[in-house]
């Protein structure tokens, strides 16, 4: 078989090789070196295609080195546009277009995704910042376009390396600060991301109108967090002591609430359709029902990120495949950089496919060393064991990026998660019965606002002594740690 046409099997983990190659053109586009290096790839190709050598998987290597090429030219394509503002400026009478807003607590500066005009007729990718929350009403923030004075500043500006990496993992070619703005119109055909997030702001106005003389606005802002990822009602305060305690990442919509609502779908599928022949239908009621979810808490990228690795999992069991842990990974990550060459800048991807990897390697091995007999250890052992794979799984990455990781994660994680395995599913049922009905039962919510108090008193009894592990990581401790239990 030439070498140009290579068999590869599922069992030799083709997504693994694509990222493998796809992170070399990463490296190479980023050292400014893409020509150069590109030109030594394809002589290293003629050598091994002219000259074979029994030794080496030739295969293997002409195939890295060709999509190391390939991606650095994509890489190289798609960072034209952040070329576009190259300095600040000011634009008059340019043409913007809102998408939706983005809001981190309760505290924060409202922001807009939004797109803007350019002199030359191109469109680019913008956060956009106003002076005053009065500038844009909320409500008219949604799939809106009009007419600005705004000032432009490039990524290169932002002083802070984390957030300008982590906007241009989010597909953000610029900042902009707006002076002043003329009327805003619907748009003729509004974006479905505009369309999700209006939807959704919609259903929280309602569902405030009911539930506000039983729910605090700090409850109802940790119930929005928890179950559609809207921070627009989350104190600060909250966040931090999420964060001393070890579980922020609760408080960012992705697969443990995805996998929350797996579950819970499972099991009344699993009671409606019992048999066996029935269980291709349960995969695609499950697979309708996880992918209206994701749409109903307004399609995040995190959430968007569990459910594709969710429809991987469904399609194996559909077509009787085996799963394996560094495909299923590999695969998803190569779709993100299908969609975006820049989303290894995403912190929030890295740890969610760090995680899932510790999951997957580490729980068994903790599994076969602790096997109690009694249901309730059981669940209490699983608990602890996903909770200490994952964080095996993230570890470094905290490390690298922030100096230390919370300890305390062991002992808190156990009644938060609980608590918020029971929140979910009884707020989603709240959100259903005010988008059907207009109408929510007393008890319900009085039973949701109770679940919220608690998930409070739980953070506020481990917050004020965080356990913090510090060790500074560097990348090649960093690339050690994960090849060492990799092996």
């Amino acid at each position: 078989m030439p070498p140009l046409v290579p068999q590869v099997e599922y069992t030799q983990r083709p997504a693994f090789r694509l990222v493998i190659g796809a992170l070399l053109g990463a490296l190479i586009f980023q050292t400014g070196y893409l020509l150069v290096a590109s030109i030594l790839f394809v002589l290293v190709i003629g050598v091994l295609l002219l000259y074979p050598f029994k030794k080496i998987d030739r295969e293997l290597i002409i195939w890295t080195l060709l999509i190391a090429i390939a991606f650095g030219l994509y890489s190289q394509l798609r960072a034209i546009p952040f070329g576009l503002v190259a300095h600040p400026q000011t634009l008059f009478h340019a043409k913007i277009k809102l998408l939706h807003p983005i809001i981190a607590s309760a505290e924060s500066q409202v922001q807009y995704q939004a797109k803007v005009e350019l002199p030359s007729g191109q469109w680019i990718n913008v956060q956009l910042r106003v002076p005053s929350p009065e500038t844009i009403p909320e409500a008219d923030s949604y799939g809106t376009e009009g007419v600005a004075t705004l000032d432009l500043s490039p990524l290169s500006s932002i002083k802070n390396k984390g957030y300008r990496r982590y906007l241009i993992s989010q597909g953000i070619n610029a900042q902009a600060t707006i002076q002043s703005i003329a009327s805003l119109t619907p748009m003729k055909r509004k974006p479905l991301i505009s369309q999700l997030q209006a939807w959704r702001y919609h259903l929280r106005q309602r569902f405030d109108a009911l539930s506000a003389p039983q729910i605090s606005w700090q409850s109802r802002g940790l119930i929005y967090a928890l179950s559609l990822g809207d921070r627009s009602l989350l104190p600060t305060s909250l966040k931090q002591q999420f964060s001393h305690t070890g579980v922020a990442h609760i408080l960012a919509l992705s697969g443990y609430h995805l996998g929350v609502v797996m579950w819970l779908f499972s099991l009344l599928i699993g009671r409606i359709l019992w048999r066996y022949e029935w269980r291709q239908l349960r995969y695609l009621l499950l697979l309708s029902l996880l992918i209206a979810y994701t749409l109903f808490s307004g399609a995040s990228t995190a959430t968007v990120r569990a459910l594709l690795m969710s429809v991987i999992v469904i399609a194996g069991k559909l077509l009787a495949r085996p799963i394996d842990p560094i495909q299923l990974l590999s695969l998803v990550f190569v779709i993100f950089l299908a969609i975006n060459p820049f989303s290894y800048y995403s912190l929030g991807l890295l740890l969610s496919l760090s995680a899932v990897w510790g999951i997957f390697s580490f729980y068994p091995l903790f599994i076969r060393c602790l096997n109690p007999t009694n249901r309730f250890l059981q669940w209490l052992r699983d608990l602890i064991c996903l909770t200490i794979s994952a964080q095996i799984g993230v570890l470094p990455l905290l490390l690298l990026n922030f100096g230390s990781a919370p300890l305390v994660f062991i002992w808190s994680n156990i009644p938060l998660l609980f608590l918020s395995s029971l929140l979910i599913p009884l707020a989603l049922l709240c959100f259903l019965l005010t988008a059907l009905l207009g109408w929510v039962p007393n008890a319900l919510l009085q039973f949701l606002n109770l679940l919220a108090e608690w998930m409070h008193a739980v953070t506020n009894l481990f917050s004020p002594n965080p356990i913090n592990l510090t060790i500074r990581f560097d990348w090649v401790a960093l690339i050690l740690y994960y090849l060492i239990a990799y092996l």
